[in-house]
C-alpha cells in the first residue's frame, strides 16, 4: 500500500492509502479515539474549490456520532468527495468514502395518504391476468390448423414460430405476478417489522427469495417454522405458510401463463354453424322401431322375402353376411383382427363392425366370451347424407368455411348401438350320445350386464334339449340352428338372454395304431352358444375431411366387463336390457343360398350365411381314417374336413379355440344384423324451417344430386309427429388454434391464476380498509439494498454475534426482527433485544409523519 501525505490540519495529517484517502494525527500512524463533545476541521481540497467540513463526535450519551456540516455550500459550489464519520462510543474512530453523502435527504417511514403507487402493481398484474383469462373464458380462436397461412396477420410465420413468440408475453405476465406476490409479502413483514411483534429472522429473509425454490429446504424456513409449530403461534405460523406456498406458487405459475397464453391445436366448438339455423335431422320412424326392444315372428315379417334368399339386399338384418364372410376368410389365413368397415348405402359413411374376446376361465378349458358391438346403419346413413348436403351446397352457414369440420350430435339425442357378448363351449359329439359329457347351455360367464345366479362357477349349466343335437348326422358337415330361449327355465330360473345357438362342426383325431402309422379319427364337436344382446347410448363423431369412418365412444368393449358389478359404467353408457330374440327374426341373419369356399380355397355348394361363414375355417384333406363309435378296423382312404381356429397350439387348448371363433363369428353377425333394424324403412330429412309449426319445410336427403334436385318437403308438426322421431341436431366443431377452457391442464392453469387475483384483490382489499382506519402508509425497505444499508446504519446486537462467517444455528433465524427509533432522528434493526433488555410493544416504535436519517 503506498502512503502519501498531502497536507495537515488540527494537527492531524492527510494520508491517500491507494486512492483512499483517511485523516490521523501527526504523532499516529493510524486513526486514534477522540474526545466526545470536542470539533475537528478537515479541509478537503480539490482541483476546483477548497473547503472546511466541522464534525462533532457524541456527547456520549450511546448514541452514535453525529456528521453535521459546520457550513452550508452555495450553488455555485461544487462539492467534492465528502468523507463520514461513523463510529461508537469507546472505539476508535473511522472515517470512509461514500459517493452520495447529500443527496439522500431523511425521510417519512409512515406517510399520510393512501399510497396508490404501491397497489399499481397489483392492478396492472389483475387486469394483464383478466385479459388472459378472457382467451379461455371468452373460447378465442384463431386459424384453422390447415388454413394457417391463409391469414395475414400471421406474417408468413408458421404455427410453431407464433407459438414460441407468445412465450414472451407469457413471461412478462409471469413476472409481473410474482412481484405482485413479493410485494405482498414484504407489506406483510414491514407490517409486522415496525408492529408489536415483529418478524422471524428467517422469515424476514424468506421474503426476498420468492423465486428461490432453495429456500424451503433452508434452516432459515424450518427454523421459524418449526418455532411457531412448537409454541402454537399461529401468526407466525401463517406467515411461515404462506411464504412456503408462494415459493412454490412463484415456479409454477410461469407455465400455467404459458398454457393460457400460447393457442392449443385441437378440436373447438363452433357456436353458430348453420347461419342461425339448427337443421335437425330426422329418421323418420320411431325410436321404438329404430332401438326395439324385443324381436319376435312378428317382426320378421316386415322384412320382404328377398331377405331370405340369396338375392340379399344391404338393407336386410343378414346384408352383411357377406362381408362377414370375407372377413371370416382373413381371420383364418392370415389371422387378422375380427374388424371389417361397413360402407353406407347412400352416403360416404361408414361404420366399424368389431369383436373382442375378454373372457374365459382356466377350470372350464372349451368356454370363451367374446362380445361385439356397431353404430346404428340408420345413423351412419343420416351423418353421411347431412354431410353431403351441407358440404354441396354454398350459404349453409360457417360451416362452409371451415376446413376441417367435425359433426357430433348435440347431448340429449338418444343415439344406441347393439352390444352383443356370446359364449360358447364344445364337447365331443360321439362322447356326449355316450353321456361321458353334457350338453349345456354355458352361461356362467354372461355376468357383463345381468348378474348370473349366485351358484358356484359353471354350476348354471342348463341342458341343451336332446331334439337339437342327439340325431345322425355326417361327422365332416357342419350345421347350425337357433335356439328359442325365452320359455325355457332350468330348476325354477329363467334363462336371461336373447338367444341360443348350436353348431355341430368337423374334426379329427389323430392317433397310432400297433403297427405305428398314424391315423386320423373323423369326430364332430357340438358348439353351443348363448347370446345377449342390448342397446348401449352412444356418442358418435364424423370427421368427413379426413376419414370417412363415423368414430364411437364405444371403443374398448372390455369397459363392459363385469359391467353388472359397476353401477357407473351401466349409467354412463346407458346399457339396457338383453332383447329377446325369437328364431323367426334370427333366420333372418342365415338367408339360405350363400356361395362359399373353404379355408384352402376348396369349392363348396351353396350354404346358409353362417355355415358359409364357417366354413371358411374348414379344411379338407386325404388320409387313412376311421369315424368316431364306428369299428375301429373299418379304416378307409378318404376325405376328412376339420374346423381350423386362426391360432392354437396344443390339443388340450382346441375345443377353448373352436368356442372362441364360433363366439366371434356369431357376435359380428348378431351385432350387424341388429345395427340394420328398420334400415330403408324410413327417409332421412334436414328441418330447414321450423318456427311455424303449421309450416314446416324439410329437405329430403336421400335425393341429392345437386342443389337444383333436392326435394323440399312442406307439412305440419301434427302430421310428421316429430316428437316421435329419432332426432339428430348436430354441433359442429373446428379443428385448428384457440383458446378455451378444454381439458384439465387448462382448468388448472386457471386455477393457479384466479389464485394470486384473490389474494392480490384481498390485499387492495384491506389496503383500503386500513388506510380508511389509519390514513398512513409505508413503502419503506422494499428491497434487499434498503434492508442492507438500515443494518449497516444499525448497532451490533449480541444476538447475531459469531455469525459473520455464516449461520449454523436454527436459533439464530428464530430470532424477532424489528425496526425502531434510536433517538429522534434514527432507526434501526433490532435482532431479540436492545442493550439486553427485549424491545417489545410499543417502545420506541416507529413515529407517524417523522423523518428519519
Amino acid at each position: 500500500m503506498t502512503t502519501k501525505t498531502n497536507q495537515s490540519h488540527a494537527g492531524y495529517q492527510h494520508v491517500q492509502n491507494s486512492g483512499v484517502p483517511e485523516y490521523i494525527p501527526h504523532d499516529q500512524k493510524s486513526p486514534g479515539p477522540y474526545s466526545h463533545g470536542q470539533q475537528y476541521e478537515f479541509n478537503h481540497s480539490s482541483e476546483e474549490k477548497s473547503s472546511h467540513i466541522y464534525y462533532s463526535t457524541s456527547p456520549g450519551d450511546g448514541t452514535p456520532y453525529s456528521t453535521t456540516p459546520a457550513r452550508t455550500y452555495s450553488p455555485g459550489e461544487k462539492m467534492g468527495d465528502a468523507y463520514e464519520l461513523l463510529s461508537y462510543p469507546n472505539s476508535n474512530m473511522n472515517f470512509r468514502r461514500t459517493s452520495t453523502f447529500s443527496k439522500e435527504k431523511p425521510k417519512k417511514v409512515l406517510q399520510k395518504g393512501f399510497g396508490f403507487a404501491a397497489y399499481l402493481i397489483h392492478i396492472i398484474t389483475l387486469g394483464i391476468s383478466a385479459a388472459v383469462l378472457q382467451l379461455s373464458f371468452r373460447f378465442v380462436y384463431w386459424s384453422d390448423d390447415d388454413k394457417w397461412n391463409e391469414n395475414r396477420w400471421t406474417l408468413g410465420l408458421s404455427q410453431e414460430e407464433v407459438s414460441n413468440m407468445l412465450q414472451f408475453p407469457a413471461k412478462i405476465h409471469e413476472i409481473f405476478i410474482v412481484t405482485s406476490m413479493s410485494a405482498i409479502i414484504f407489506a406483510i413483514i414491514r407490517r409486522m417489522l415496525i408492529g408489536r411483534r415483529g418478524v422471524p429472522f428467517g422469515l424476514l429473509m424468506g421474503g426476498y427469495q420468492i423465486y428461490s425454490a432453495e429456500y424451503l429446504f433452508s434452516s432459515g424456513f424450518w427454523g421459524p417454522l418449526t418455532y411457531a409449530m412448537w409454541k402454537k403461534k399461529i401468526g407466525m405460523l401463517a406467515l411461515s405458510a404462506f411464504i412456503g406456498i408462494a415459493i412454490v406458487y412463484a415456479n409454477v405459475v410461469g407455465p400455467c401463463s404459458a398454457v393460457l397464453v400460447v393457442p392449443s391445436l385441437k378440436w373447438w366448438h363452433v357456436p353458430d354453424p348453420f347461419d342461425s339455423r339448427l337443421l335437425t335431422s330426422y329418421v323418420t320412424g320411431p325410436a321404438t322401431n329404430v332401438f326395439p326392444t324385443e324381436l319376435t315372428s312378428a317382426d320378421a315379417t316386415w322384412y320382404s322375402d328377398d331377405c331370405s334368399t340369396s338375392n340379399l339386399t344391404s338393407v336386410c338384418p343378414g346384408g352383411g353376411t357377406h362381408d362377414i364372410r370375407e372377413l371370416a376368410h382373413a381371420y383364418a389365413k392370415e389371422g387378422v383382427p375380427p374388424t371389417i368397415s361397413m360402407a353406407a348405402t347412400y352416403g360416404r359413411a361408414r361404420r366399424n363392425l368389431w369383436a373382442t374376446h375378454f373372457k374365459d376361465t382356466a377350470s372350464v378349458n372349451s368356454s370363451s366370451v367374446v362380445m361385439a358391438s356397431t353404430v346404428h346403419a340408420d345413423i351412419i346413413e343420416l351423418v353421411g347424407l347431412f354431410w353431403h348436403y351441407v358440404n354441396s351446397n354454398d350459404g349453409i352457414g360457417l360451416i362452409n368455411e371451415i376446413g376441417r369440420p367435425r359433426l357430433t350430435p348435440r347431448k340429449g339425442d338418444k343415439i344406441f348401438s347393439p352390444i352383443v357378448q356370446v359364449q360358447c363351449e364344445s364337447v365331443d359329439y360321439y362322447l356326449a350320445r355316450e353321456g361321458s359329457v353334457n350338453v349345456t347351455f354355458p352361461m356362467h360367464l354372461l355376468d357383463g350386464f345381468t348378474p348370473t345366479p349366485d351358484m358356484a362357477p359353471g354350476a348354471f349349466a342348463p341342458p341343451v334339449p336332446a331334439m337339437y343335437w342327439d340325431f345322425d348326422h355326417a361327422y365332416n358337415s357342419t350345421n347350425f340352428t337357433w335356439i328359442d330361449l325365452q320359455n325355457m327355465e332350468w330348476e325354477g330360473q329363467k334363462l336371461y338372454s336373447s338367444i341360443a345357438a348350436l353348431t355341430s362342426l368337423p374334426y379329427i383325431t389323430p392317433y397310432t395304431n400297433d403297427e405305428g402309422l398314424v391315423w386320423f379319427e373323423q369326430s364332430s364337436l357340438l358348439v353351443t352358444c348363448v347370446l345377449d344382446a342390448r342397446w348401449a347410448g352412444t356418442e358418435i363423431a364424423y370427421d368427413p375431411v379426413v376419414n370417412d369412418l363415423v368414430i364411437t365412444n364405444i371403443t374398448n368393449l372390455l369397459n363392459f366387463q363385469d359391467a353388472s358389478k359397476d353401477e357407473k359404467v351401466r349409467a354412463k353408457y346407458g346399457i339396457g336390457s338383453y332383447i329377446p330374440i325369437g328364431p323367426p327374426w334370427a333366420d333372418l341373419l342365415n338367408p339360405a343360398g350363400i356361395w362359399s369356399w373353404s379355408k384352402n380355397y376348396t369349392e363348396l355348394n351353396e350354404l346358409p350365411a353362417i355355415e358359409a361363414i364357417f366354413s371358411q375355417f374348414t379344411t379338407s384333406g386325404y388320409a387313412n381314417i376311421t369315424v368316431s363309435g364306428q369299428d375301429p378296423s373299418d379304416i378307409r382312404e378318404d376325405t376328412f374336413r376339420v374346423f381350423g381356429p386362426p391360432t392354437w397350439g396344443a390339443l388340450a387348448t382346441y375345443e377353448k379355440h373352436v368356442s372362441e371363433t364360433v363366439s366371434t363369428m356369431l357376435s359380428l353377425v348378431l351385432a350387424d344384423g341388429l345395427s340394420r333394424l328398420s334400415y330403408d324403412w324410413y327417409i332421412y330429412v334436414t328441418m330447414l324451417e321450423d318456427s311455424n309449426p303449421n309450416k314446416l319445410v324439410s329437405v329430403d336427403l336421400y335425393t341429392q344430386a345437386g342443389e337444383a334436385n333436392i326435394t323440399r318437403l312442406y307439412s305440419n308438426r301434427t302430421a310428421w309427429d316429430l316428437d316421435n322421431w329419432v332426432t339428430l341436431t348436430f354441433e359442429v366443431q373446428r379443428y385448428g388454434w384457440g383458446y378455451g377452457i378444454s381439458s384439465k391442464t387448462v382448468i388448472f392453469a386457471i386455477s393457479i391464476i384466479l389464485l394470486h387475483a384473490a389474494v392480490a384483490i384481498s390485499y387492495v382489499i384491506f389496503g383500503i380498509w386500513h388506510w380508511a382506519r389509519s390514513r398512513w402508509y409505508s413503502s419503506s425497505w422494499g428491497s434487499i439494498g434498503e434492508l442492507v444499508a438500515l443494518a449497516t446504519l444499525s448497532r451490533e446486537t449480541r444476538g447475531l454475534y459469531g455469525t459473520g462467517g455464516g449461520i449454523s444455528k436454527w436459533d439464530t433465524w428464530k430470532l424477532d426482527v424489528r425496526i425502531r427509533e434510536t433517538g429522534t432522528e434514527r432507526v434501526e434493526l433490532l435482532f431479540g433485544d436492545r442493550d439486553g433488555v427485549k424491545a417489545w410493544g410499543d417502545h420506541n416504535i416507529i413515529q407517524p409523519g417523522r423523518k428519519y436519517r
